[in-house]
């Protein structure tokens, strides 16, 4: 022992030297690091939010021109659709009035056939081609009422086998109606060839110019026309898609009575084109037409757009875009661009920084 002497240092054993580190250092190191890492994460994924917005797609409502009975759908609801493609299908004209209009225009067509008295040989000719046209268009209108007949029983045996599907009817009451409905197409296609014949045959034939048969010219034009307004009625509509998307679910069921431009389902795009946001009151900033806008949803998706509208006057704010939940609030509207290759869904909650803050 060295009495005179500076006292000898007495070694530290090398487990109190490490209770010291962890106890004492290792804290503020820990501290230090974990403080560096959330700064730098704070700077990269949380920065300031100055509005919320819902992205918005196209929703084109589908609708029939002319009033009828819906009674077939072409797509499923959700199905992806094409412009042009054909969605349902609408009879606008109730079946026995087009029906009782034929029959006056049958008995019309035999009053006209009764007046033609020949006088003439020249006439007798005449009277041979009035007589083709005659019949060209009875024959015309038989088609229409066997078309009647045809549409009435496919609407039977559509019925008929949605039955059968069921197993609500045999097999054997599902031929009856089969049967008439093959019967009605095969006479449809006989008389169809019959009219292109007779047809052909007049397009062979001209006309007389005889002064004398101005009057029966000018009344069998007038009979061709209506009977072909009554062809025209007779057409179901085809309500087709305006464009191209998801076709939305069905407003009405096949067998129901619509109105005119009811709407009957609407197609929607599958992304969104523009964001709808809303600027609570107090309204401190007013952000003008062109002002950059940063949006960034929920998958970390970021993109640059720009406001294009902002409405006059203040608007109801959503519930679900609401932060008081309940109480009805008033806020500024703002319409923004979706910039391209940023795919949102129409629907999405999206977060939205005004460009003149630091990105």
């Amino acid at each position: 022992m060295n009495l005179l002497g500076p006292p000898d240092r007495v070694p530290m054993p090398a487990r109190v030297k490490w209770q010291i580190f962890r106890e004492h250092i290792a804290p503020v190191l820990v501290l230090i690091v974990v403080s560096a890492v959330i700064v730098q994460l704070w700077g990269q994924h949380a920065r300031p939010i100055d509005l919320v917005g819902e992205a918005v797609g196209v929703r084109v409502a589908v609708a029939s021109p002319s009033a009828g009975v819906l009674t077939q759908w072409y797509v499923q609801p959700f199905a992806k659709v094409q412009q042009g493609d054909p969605l349902a299908l609408v009879v606008t004209t109730d079946p026995a009035l087009i029906e009782a209009r034929l029959a006056i225009f049958r008995a019309e067509m035999d009053l006209l056939r009764l007046n033609r008295e020949p006088l003439t040989a020249r006439q007798r000719a005449d009277i041979d081609y009035e007589g083709l046209r005659l019949d060209w268009l009875s024959l015309r209108a038989e088609q229409a009422v066997t078309r009647i007949l045809h549409t009435r029983a496919q609407q039977q045996y559509r019925r008929a086998r949605q039955l059968y599907e069921r197993e609500l009817i045999s097999a054997d009451e599902l031929e009856a109606p089969q049967a008439a409905w093959a019967a009605l197409a095969v006479e449809l296609r006989e008389r169809e060839s019959n009219i292109a014949d007779l047809e052909a045959r007049l397009e062979r034939l001209a006309w007389p110019e005889l002064d004398s048969e101005a009057l029966m010219q000018s009344a069998l034009n007038l009979h061709q026309q209506r009977l072909r307004a009554l062809e025209l009625e007779l057409e179901p509509v085809i309500v087709r898609a305006p464009m191209d998307g998801i076709a939305g679910p069905w407003q009405r069921r096949p067998g129901e009575v619509i109105a005119t431009g009811e709407e009957l389902m609407a197609v929607l795009s599958e992304t969104a084109d523009h964001v709808v946001a809303y600027v609570r009151q107090p309204v401190r900033t007013r952000p003008e037409p062109a002002t950059q806008v940063v949006i960034q949803t929920a998958n970390r998706q970021r993109g640059v757009g720009r406001v294009t509208y902002m409405a006059p006057h203040l608007v109801s704010l959503p519930e679900h875009m609401s932060p008081i939940g309940g109480r009805a609030e008033m806020a500024l509207q703002l319409f923004i661009s979706i910039p391209e290759g940023m795919s949102v869904q129409p629907g999405e909650l999206v977060d939205l920084q005004l460009a003149s803050r630091p990105l």
